[in-house]
């Protein structure tokens, strides 16, 4: 999904750029972790980056979603670059032995800016059985001084696999994904900043798995973070709730034929931190 970024002034908020990426995957563990929450087959794994993608997933991939997120720019910062920013990883696999169903797939998820994924009204209805990932609108804070760097540009991307099993009594939960955020900063602004070479210095003093790359128009930067979900709670249903015996989690949803949509909605200060986004499962 790309943000161009309208003009204001050339030198304002050039502080911020740096902060974009840092923002940004600061606000997504929750974010991520809800688009994934799902099932337990096996033991946790490291995860570093889907395996099976057929590719690496630094944005501007093919996993690039509509231009929902598109809003009016006064200045093209230009096609960017197809060499990606940062190396593919293996992720392992946290799934193990996924019996007769196998391993989820990796599926890839909406990253959008604020107050922009679509709304669902809980319905409620039957949660037992096993259920997979099948997509996810997760939403990323957008710093609103970059839209005072004339033809700055930010996309977010995502990948997400998991599953989740209900038994009547307990849910069990396995899950990988991955969030990555790539910024474009023009050379004026970028130099306000030390260049590509202290843009890259600050964004990585956030974000260890980060770098910039130097091209003709100015900076192209990526950032990236993977989160693991590897639990077992019990749970009750309340009306059209999903509630946790022991995380303190609740969760509202609504199954529709083979899909079940589900939102956090933990009160805020609670013994959980809400976990934002709206998610997508479809029965196995």
């Amino acid at each position: 999904m790309t943000l161009p970024v309208g003009s204001r002034c050339a030198a304002c908020g050039v502080a911020a750029l740096a902060a974009l990426l840092g923002l940004a995957l600061t606000g997504c563990p929750a974010t991520v972790v809800t688009a994934v929450d799902a099932g337990r087959d096996a033991g946790p794994a490291p995860v570093d980056a889907p395996a099976d993608t057929g590719g690496d997933l630094d944005t501007g991939s093919a996993f690039d979603a509509p231009s929902a997120l598109d809003a009016p720019v006064a200045s093209d910062s230009g096609p960017r670059a197809d060499t990606p920013i940062l190396p593919p990883v293996d992720a392992g696999d946290p799934f193990g032995d996924a019996g007769a169903l196998g391993p989820p797939e990796w599926v890839p998820i909406d990253v959008l800016t604020m107050g922009t994924c679509t709304a669902f009204t809980p319905c409620g209805g039957d949660v037992v059985g096993t259920w997979d990932v099948t997509g996810a609108c997760v939403e990323v804070p957008i710093p609103a001084a970059l839209f005072d760097c004339p033809g700055a540009t930010a996309v977010g991307t995502g990948m997400a696999r998991g599953r989740v099993t209900f038994n009547g009594t307990t849910a069990v939960r396995t899950s990988q994904s991955v969030v990555s955020v790539e910024v474009f900063v023009p050379t004026l602004c970028a130099g306000f900043i030390g260049g590509c070479s202290g843009l890259e210095t600050m964004l990585q003093a956030s974000v260890p798995d980060s770098a910039c790359v130097t091209e003709t128009a100015g900076c192209r930067c990526a950032a990236r973070q993977y989160f693991e979900i590897d639990d077992a709670d019990g749970y009750t249903i309340v009306g059209n709730e999903i509630v946790s015996a022991t995380l303190g989690k609740r969760w509202a949803y609504c199954i529709t034929g083979g899909t079940l949509l589900y939102e956090d909605t933990t009160p805020p200060g609670g013994p959980a931190p809400r976990e934002e986004g709206i998610i997508e499962l479809g029965r196995r």
